[in-house]
Parts: structure tokens; sequence; C-alpha cells
């Protein structure tokens, strides 16, 4: 899927997102400390949100598009139960307070191609404008209606968010094991649309690309030189360990200052 706007805020902690636009392309770039990766996990929530968990104090609002071009707006707002020093709390209490003071979903809305598939106002869910009885307070419209037609892409979409952290030294490989030889992957997936809906990693769908797609790969590669002007090339390629199951590294080679 492709993300076109995101906004999240939790009121338990007083933080918020105010809504972020995004191009096919997005790099986040700041000092350390700003809040990348509180923006990315951010974005995570929502995968757990449909996987049932409650997210005391959280609201969201996102716009994308899957693969088949649907636009789909989601939004919702989670009851503000305050906030809780869980170091005050043993492991058995923790499980206890959150068994008993899970947050309500207070509202919730999911709009197909600007036409609503389902609402919820406070204990109320309605699914195609008719009210539907006996369901969750906590769980979110999307994993309860999992199953249907109009709700099924937007759920397998959220279910894709991948977050990955390759924050290690520069000289160190970026390990994304495989489960196939490289030969066969790059068989298997050679178009980018195979490439973008399959289930492989983030650093293996790069390898992909870098491999069937170069002029997208160049188009990728030239965005990050444009922003880091002292980095002259980035590659990827694989690294045979074990002869099994082989692994990847990124190499940047610098401008000589």
């Amino acid at each position: 899927m492709k993300i076109n706007s995101f906004s999240f805020e939790d009121k338990s902690v007083n933080w918020k997102l105010e809504k972020v636009h995004f191009d096919n392309i997005t790099l986040l770039v700041s000092a350390s400390g700003v809040g990348k990766t509180r923006i990315l996990k951010s974005l995570m929530s929502l995968k757990r949100i449909i996987d049932g968990d409650t997210l005391n104090g959280v609201c969201w609002n996102i716009e994308f598009t899957t693969t088949n071009n649907n636009e789909y707006k989601w939004s919702g707002v989670f009851e503000n139960k305050g906030w809780r020093n869980d170091l005050s709390f043993s492991d058995d209490e923790l499980d206890e307070l959150d068994i008993k003071n899970k947050p309500n979903l207070i509202s919730e809305t999911l709009f197909l191609n600007n036409e609503e598939i389902t609402k919820r106002i406070d204990k109320k869910i309605f699914f195609k404008g008719q009210p539907i009885p006996n369901t969750s307070p906590t769980e979110s419209n999307l994993k309860i209606f999992r199953i249907e037609e109009d709700i099924t892409p937007a759920y397998d979409a959220l279910q894709k968010l991948i977050y990955s952290d390759y924050t290690i030294s520069q000289s160190s490989p970026l390990k994304g094991h495989l489960l196939f030889g490289v030969e066969k992957l790059r068989k298997k997936f050679k178009k980018l649309e195979e490439i973008k809906n399959s289930d492989e990693r983030v650093l293996t769908k790069l390898y992909l690309v870098y491999k069937n797609v170069p002029k997208l790969f160049d188009r990728i590669k030239n965005t990050y030189l444009d922003i880091f002007p002292n980095v002259e090339d980035v590659k990827i390629e694989p690294l045979d360990i074990d002869g099994d199951v082989p692994t990847f590294f990124t190499r940047s080679s610098h401008k000589a200052s």
C-alpha cells in the first residue's frame, strides 16, 4: 500500500503528531532524539490496533491507497485513562490492570473511496449503515469485520506495515535472512508489482529492486545522494556467509573531503 497522510496523538503522555503527507518515497531526516523513531512506531501502533490491542489515549487518522488503487480513510479514538507508572506494579499486577482497565474505543470510522463502510460511536457499531449488536467495545472494527470484502484489503494492507531498525555500524553487514536462495528470489520476483506485494523483508525487496528494476533503484539512490551529498555511491549485495542462507550488506562510499 501507499500511505498518503497520517496523524497521531497519545493523550496519555501528551504527545501529538500533526498531519503528515507522504510521497512515493519519504525520507525522515533530522538530528537524533527529535522523534523520527516515534513517528515510525506510531504507524506501527495501527498494526497493533487491528490485531486487537487497546492503546490508552490514542487517536489516529490515516489515508492510504491499496495495490488495487482503492482509497481508504481510517480514524479512531481510544478513551484516555491517564498515565500509569508501570514501574510501581509487579508483572502480575500489570496483567490484572490491563484486563480490568482496557480503554474502550470511543469512535472509529472507515471510508472506502469516500463511502462510509463502518462506524463506531461509543458502544454503537454500524456496518454499511446497519447497526451491529453484541460487538467488542475495545476491538477495532477492522479486526471485527476483517473478512468482509470491502475491509479485507485495508486489513491486509495494514498488516504489511514493517518496522526495521538498521541502525548498526556502517562497516557491519545488514543481515536479512532469506527463505530462498538469491537466484531463486530474483527469478521469483522479477517485476516491481511482484516485489511490492511479496512478504519479503524491506532489505530483501531493496536488493530485488537493485537487481531486477535497476532504473527504480537508481532513482532511490539518487534521491538519497541528493540529501546526503558526501555519499558517492550506494550498493546492496549478497554475502554468502554459511553457504545456505545468504545475507545482505550495504556499502556507501564517501567523497574525499
